[in-house]
């Protein structure tokens, strides 16, 4: 059996759940089923976590598969995983799914040793999972084996089956140590991942809808929007794809948006949707953009079908699996990016351009003479970050605002304002 992860729709209440099933579209195991029920799909676990969770289980699911062992039958004896077992399963979870069942990956063929080698290291490297998501699948793996031991043996214990369980605890969590101190050395030499000016130009020149180089033939204008707008505020790809219309004030000063901080929205068909992981709050786009953006929703967004029954602002232009003028998912933020990044021959997401942001943000906080303080609280407003103190009033807090809406205005201007697509 092939374990995978599916996503869908309660019918009582519209909630996104998740469930692990088989090819033939059956429960993959009753007890894997309790465990997601157990472990993660409570009201104080969001969605996303939950999702990420099972898809970690899955990993763990097929890594027993493959090596030909039966998790279930080996806690009711009271054996658990061996120590050379743990010891390989933490070398595995270090590079992607497809590595269990392609075990020639690695091997090039040439006469040249030294190319042999090379190839062989870009092939790994490129094959290799983050240490976030390998210490997720020793956290996940190891809690499953847990609940499996507490489910299976409840009953008096053996002195050999506890200390069996102890060493396996013991083994996963110095697994947990190792990706730690690993995830400690990756990010001292992190020297804040983002992209260089010559490259946000190009990439502000790429996605103009009237661009000779853009890469799409279809929602030209709409991608241009998300581009922009990213990279003018520094939000999470899922507060931009869980924007509405109602958020955006297209009046006035034409340049405020909130940012808001919805668990579950009853009104969102997504089944994955997307969420603001930090506190909601308000950013500012300059005037020419909310321009823009107030013509996408009141001359372009209209004529799309479907994109009448909800109050998303960027919704599907294809018609792929019935989801014209829906909402758009994570997954098609993410293709935009792709595409992008293939047309310009460099690694661009949206947390890329977060990182952008902040950085123009510190250089024209510097430029200013803002005091470092005063950039550290700033920042927080804008990211949506807690901050370390609630005591400011409420005439503080309005004056801070517009303080920052200043520095933005400053920034987008300098960056970004000079180059966005104006037609009729």
């Amino acid at each position: 059996m092939h374990p995978k992860v599916f996503t869908y729709q309660s019918p009582d209440d519209s909630k996104s759940c998740i469930s692990i099933i088989d090819q033939d579209h059956s429960i993959y195991c009753p007890l894997v089923e309790s465990f997601l029920l157990t472990e993660y799909s409570s009201h104080q676990c969001k969605f996303n976590t939950t999702k990420r969770r099972a898809y970690e289980l899955v990993y763990f699911l097929h890594w027993l598969s493959h090596n030909k062992i039966n998790i279930i039958a080996r806690v009711k004896r009271g054996i658990f995983l061996t120590d050379f077992e743990i010891r390989k399963f933490g070398n595995d979870i270090r590079y992607k799914k497809s590595n269990l069942t392609n075990n020639d990956i690695f091997d090039y063929r040439t006469t040249d040793k030294n190319i042999s080698n090379l190839l062989n290291a870009i092939k790994i490297s490129k094959s290799e999972v983050s240490p976030n998501v390998t210490n997720g699948r020793v956290d996940t793996s190891f809690r499953y084996i847990k609940f499996l031991h507490f489910n299976l043996n409840y009953s008096i214990q053996a002195p050999e089956t506890l200390e069996n369980f102890t060493r396996n605890k013991q083994l996963f969590n110095n697994l947990k140590v190792i990706i730690s101190n690993s995830e400690i050395d990756e990010k001292s030499n992190y020297s804040g991942k983002t992209i260089s000016d010559f490259e946000l130009d190009k990439l502000q020149e790429i996605i103009e809808p009237d661009s000779h180089n853009n890469p799409f033939t279809v929602g030209k204008y709409r991608n241009m929007l998300i581009v922009k707008t990213l990279i003018a505020t520094g939000l999470r790809r899922g507060a931009l794809a869980k924007l509405k219309i109602s958020d955006c004030h297209f009046e006035k000063e034409m340049n405020r948006v909130d940012i808001t901080k919805t668990l579950d929205d009853p009104s969102d068909p997504r089944i994955n949707k997307p969420s603001q992981k930090t506190r909601a709050h308000i950013t500012y786009i300059y005037p020419k953009l909310m321009r823009l953006l107030y013509k996408y929703v009141t001359k372009y967004r209209p004529l799309i079908p479907n994109s009448n029954t909800h109050e998303f602002i960027f919704v599907n232009e294809k018609n792929s699996r019935g989801t014209i003028g829906l909402p758009m998912s994570i997954d098609s933020f993410n293709y935009i990016f792709e595409v992008l990044s293939n047309s310009l021959n460099i690694s661009i997401h949206p947390h890329i351009l977060r990182h952008k942001w902040n950085e123009m943000f510190s250089v024209m906080c510097q430029e200013k003479g803002v005091s470092q303080e005063a950039e550290n609280k700033y920042r927080k407003l804008l990211m949506g970050w807690e901050p370390n103190s609630i005591m400011s009033s409420t005439y503080n807090q309005t004056k801070e605002n517009e303080r920052v809406q200043g520095i933005m205005r400053i920034i987008q201007n300098k960056y970004i304002e000079g180059d966005v697509y104006e037609s009729n």
